[in-house]
């Protein structure tokens, strides 16, 4: 999973999977879990929640596949993903567009 931004706020998105996903579960900290629709993207599908409200602090975030379309309405679930840790408020890492000068030296 990665964070991204987006014009109006902060967002957990794992990567998109072919697999017949219909809903992911997040479950943030000790709290249960949250049920969100999965989002169709290129590729397939894929979970994404946005955080912006999360309390200030630290917070781990999993998150599971659901196909609630399965066979008797029993609804198939991946095993969680590995832990995604954040602090709130999220700040963006600074990433170098180019690459800074190097070998600096005085001339004449």
């Amino acid at each position: 999973m990665c964070i991204s931004f987006d014009t109006f706020a902060w967002k957990l998105v794992s990567d998109p999977t072919a697999q017949a996903v219909t809903d992911c579960g997040f479950m943030v900290d000790t709290y249960g879990q949250i049920t969100l629709p999965a989002i169709v993207v290129t590729g397939g599908k894929r979970c994404e929640a946005t955080i912006d409200a999360l309390p200030a602090g630290a917070h781990t975030i999993q998150a599971k596949f659901i196909n609630s379309a399965a066979a008797a309405g029993d609804p198939t679930e991946s095993s969680l993903s590995l832990p995604f840790s954040l602090t709130m408020p999220y700040v963006a890492p600074v990433v170098n567009v180019i690459g800074a000068p190097t070998n600096m030296s005085i001339v004449p």
